[in-house]
């Protein structure tokens, strides 16, 4: 092979090399992104208390919530309570972060005593605040004990 050919090879391969890694930043876009555990989110975000959504005003502004699940009242849409112990606020309904699945069609959803982060904005009903939409950025399961069997004991008497 001539030189120039093998030069003309040479920067044909670089060139392609380069385009590849300069179209994906340097990454490999083959790997998934890491999802973040629920504690790196609420180190990471500006969170709001339930407390403190109840003295907002309702707007378009959207804002990151974080409480406990405290009462689910429709499965099918996720209306829901959240509480930080002190107050409580409704949620009127809850998506996946993306918005693609509502709270029904989730496969893993929060439910009773799971602590969660959701972006919502707030709304007025009846001159109370709510959640109007919310889409859940995290959730941390609550691990149920097992319940407590009671051990029956049989005392045998020989006689």
């Amino acid at each position: 092979m001539s030189f120039v050919k093998r030069l003309a090879s040479f920067l044909f391969i670089f060139l392609v090399g380069f385009s590849v890694v300069a179209c994906s930043n340097g990454n490999n876009t083959d790997k998934p992104k890491e999802e973040k555990t629920f504690q790196e989110l609420k180190d990471s975000l500006d969170l709001v208390s339930v407390s403190e959504a109840l003295t907002m005003s309702s707007s378009n502004k959207s804002f990151y919530l974080y409480g406990t699940v405290k009462e689910v009242t429709n499965a099918t849409f996720g209306e829901m309570y959240i509480t930080d112990g002190l107050n409580q606020i409704f949620v009127l309904s809850c998506y996946s972060k993306d918005g693609g699945s509502s709270y029904g069609n989730m496969t893993e959803r929060p439910d009773e005593l799971d602590e969660v982060i959701l972006k919502v904005t707030l709304s007025e009903h009846d001159g109370l605040v709510e959640v109007s939409k919310a889409y859940l950025i995290g959730f941390n399961p609550v691990k149920n004990p097992e319940p407590d069997i009671p051990v029956h004991t049989h005392t045998f008497i020989n006689g």
